[in-house]
């Protein structure tokens, strides 16, 4: 529905971000407004026409692709659109009809947004109709200038003659944006609509920078503009120094103990500068601008030019040291510009080196006695343990069989199989301190086939008091453990040989009666 009967132009850009840049970013109200008076008109060679005609005049709308990269926001832009209405839009999405105003339409620039036409009558031809055209001023890269040029004879119904003419413009490079007050053949100048924007829209609603009648940019007041700017008025945003930066954080670096880690690498790149870039690493780690060599601790400076530093890649990596550096920020800072920060951290690891061998002494044991156990002690980032057995010392390692805690720092080998084996423990240790060492070789562990004690002489089923009895078993054996009932000289006495652990015959001679079992 129309509800406006004078002539209002808005120019409306829209930001469609084609990659993502972390870090704050300039808003539409944090743009430098600036307005000046007896600007003229720019023009092109080669401009591409939109004429009006009696289905489009209302509200038509266009679609097209920017000549040069353009920065809004912070974010690049090559796509655009733009409607009879008054509004230029960036991004794929077109602009369609809208009407309304900037807190709606965001991220968008307005030169006079209402519901307007470009005016066409059943008389009306190629050269009394409405249009929009857009091209390229004379000027080469990286400094051209891309204008959109309305030219509106009607403001309301495709009726009411009311010429009147007004560009918007989009600087490469320093991403400035102009809205030029042409001129107007309207019976009064006085004769916007009440309800006209002019300004920048931000990405979020609460975001805009609102030009009133009087000339004067406001962040907090959405002011309606009924009031033609005057001919020849020009109306300048320029945004603030901006940094962009590909990254708000890295990946956690990993690295040995005094050894650099593996590089990572972010881009950054800065507009409308008036000061060089400085990217300072934070402690514990260095920075170049070129993979795999040229790392130092020391700030690298990016070196404006016409207020612009190319997209840099910077190429990070934790320095060599002996532990994990604290958590911090690379910063990259200018003056003027939102400073960005990237988040680095990191870990060092300790190398692997064994710091306590298990013995190497000789063990022997009967089938089924336990041996003593081995241990080692290593440092170094979770380090894995595989005792290793072999049957001569030196040569046919593999796992060891039976046992326990063949996969820990302390092992007893078993003892279940007669034989002769020969211990080790490798260890291994994995990223960023890969490594793999073994521990001296131990033994080697004897396991003998356990005797089966049997009397080769004892006494017969009777025996008398105060007569010897000999008792022997075999002999060339060891740990021999004789059990006697009774008390020595009160029971019996030992007429020769011993009791002792290296004995195999005793003689005894019983000094009490009853049943008697050695």
């Amino acid at each position: 529905m129309r509800n406006f009967k004078s002539f209002y132009t808005k120019l409306v850009v829209l930001v469609m971000m084609l990659g993502i840049n972390f870090g704050l970013k300039s808003q539409a109200n944090t743009y430098t407004f600036a307005t000046s008076t007896g600007q003229t008109a720019l023009t092109s060679s080669a401009w591409t026409t939109n004429q009006a005609t009696s289905t489009n005049c209302d509200d038509g709308s266009f679609t097209g692709t920017l000549p040069f990269t353009f920065v809004y926001e912070g974010t690049s832009y090559t796509s655009f659109s733009y409607n009879y209405n008054g509004v230029v839009k960036l991004g794929s999405t077109s602009i369609g009809a809208a009407t309304s105003g900037l807190t709606t339409n965001g991220p968008i620039i307005a030169a006079g947004f209402n519901d307007i036409s470009a005016g066409w009558t059943s008389t009306s031809t190629s050269t009394n109709a409405g249009y929009v055209r857009h091209g390229l001023t004379s000027a080469s890269a990286p400094n051209r200038v891309f204008v959109i040029d309305f030219f509106i004879r009607n403001s309301l119904l495709c009726s009411s003659a009311r010429n009147t003419q007004f560009q918007v413009r989009l600087y490469e490079t320093s991403n400035k944006i102009e809205i030029l007050f042409i001129t107007t053949s309207a019976a009064t100048t006085n004769t916007w609509s009440t309800l006209a924007r002019i300004g920048l829209g931000g990405a979020s609603s609460s975001n805009y920078l609102s030009v009133s009648g009087s000339h004067v940019a406001s962040s907090s007041s959405q002011s309606s503009t009924p009031n033609w700017p005057g001919n020849g008025r020009m109306y300048t945003f320029t945004p603030p120094p901006t940094i962009v930066s590909s990254a708000s954080s890295l990946t956690a670096f990993s690295a040995c103990q005094n050894t650099a880690s593996a590089e990572q690498n972010f881009s950054v790149s800065g507009s409308n500068l008036t000061a060089n870039i400085t990217v300072t690493p934070p402690a514990g780690f260095e920075i170049s601008t070129t993979s795999g060599s040229g790392f130092s601790t020391a700030a690298i400076t990016l070196t404006q030019s016409g207020g612009t530093v190319a997209t840099t890649t910077i190429y990070v990596r934790m320095a060599a040291q002996s532990s994990s550096p604290t958590t911090a920020n690379i910063t990259c800072a200018s003056t003027g510009a939102t400073t960005q920060n990237v988040s680095v951290s990191g870990t060092v690891s300790t190398a692997l080196s064994i710091t306590g061998q298990p013995t190497t002494t000789a063990q022997s044991q009967c089938q089924g006695a336990a041996f003593t156990a081995l241990s080692t002690t290593v440092t170094g980032t979770s380090p894995s343990y595989q005792w290793q057995q072999s049957a001569d010392g030196s040569t046919g390692w593999t796992s060891a069989v039976g046992g326990s805690g063949s996969t820990t720092a302390t092992f007893t080998p078993s003892s279940s199989t007669v034989g002769v084996l020969y211990y080790r423990c490798s260890i291994t240790s994995g990223a960023p301190c890969s490594s793999a060492l073994t521990t001296s070789v131990c033994g080697p562990f004897t396991v003998s086939t356990a005797p089966s004690p049997t009397f080769t002489a004892q006494a017969g089923a009777s025996a008398c008091i105060g007569v010897d009895v000999t008792y022997t078993t075999q002999s060339g054996q060891s740990s021999y453990v004789w059990t006697v009932p009774g008390v020595l000289n009160t029971d019996y006495s030992i007429t020769s040989g011993s009791l002792s652990s290296t004995s195999n015959s005793v003689t005894l001679k019983w000094l009490t009666t009853g049943s008697k079992t050695v």
